[in-house]
């Protein structure tokens, strides 16, 4: 990705029509294309390992796939981790309102202080009370992480600040998307095994029974390309 702002940087002041076509154009491109690729997979491997890890489990999946859209999730996820990167700068400020760091960085939340986060949140009404579920899985997503983008950007220090001077992860959507496309596929695995073991069975048998199956034989299945239901 900073090798494609790199090279639009080098070629500012030129017009987009001169350019379209060129190999500088391509190789533009390419770059871009292979940095998204790259961010949605990331994405899509978090919640993975956090499945794996048993951080979160099957019965959340489900959920998120009945109470929301997947056009949704997304968004919806991104906001859940600028919510968990607000609520890290709430409680290490010290009383200038600045970070409070140790051994040179603000301190990250373990997984231990994520209830007591939420219902503090969760307290105050409105969205965090609407979405607790969604904050809840989502944060136990990013504790999980032991690298990369939500380790980085979420739990760790290299975020950005807006105008008005509060935390953001300036991670794309993209990377949510990935997440969002894989709550979503391992859904549809479980369902469609379901289904073939007994063909019987109703939806609403399926639903009762998903949290129960071991999701260590699951997370290999779904790939980023597999359609959903």
């Amino acid at each position: 990705m900073q090798l494609a702002l790199k090279r639009l940087q080098d070629l500012q002041g030129a017009s987009i029509e001169r350019l379209e076509g060129t190999p500088e154009w391509q190789e533009v491109l390419d770059v871009l294309f292979d940095a998204a690729a790259g961010s949605r997979l990331e994405g899509y491997n978090a919640v993975l390992e956090a499945l794996q890890s048993r951080d979160i489990d099957l019965h959340w999946l489900e959920a998120i796939v009945e109470d929301y859209s997947i056009d949704t999730v997304p968004g919806l996820l991104s906001k859940a981790a600028e919510e968990f990167l607000l609520e890290r700068n709430v409680a290490s400020a010290n009383e200038d309102g600045k970070w409070m760091e140790i051994d040179g960085r603000p301190e990250g939340f373990t997984a231990d202080e994520i209830p007591r986060r939420i219902s503090r949140l969760v307290a105050t009404g409105g969205w965090w009370a609407e979405n607790q579920l969604l904050l809840q899985g989502t944060w136990k997503i990013i504790i999980a992480q032991g690298a990369g983008e939500l380790a980085d950007r979420v739990n760790g220090d290299d975020f950005r600040y807006n105008p008005d001077f509060e935390p953001k992860t300036g991670i794309q959507l993209v990377f949510w998307e990935g997440m969002a496309e894989a709550i979503f596929n391992v859904v549809t695995s479980v369902r469609r095994r379901l289904r073939l073991d007994s063909p019987q069975s109703s939806v609403d048998g399926q639903s009762r029974r998903l949290h129960l199956l071991d999701s260590q034989n699951l997370i290999r299945q779904p790939q980023p390309d597999e359609a959903t239901d």
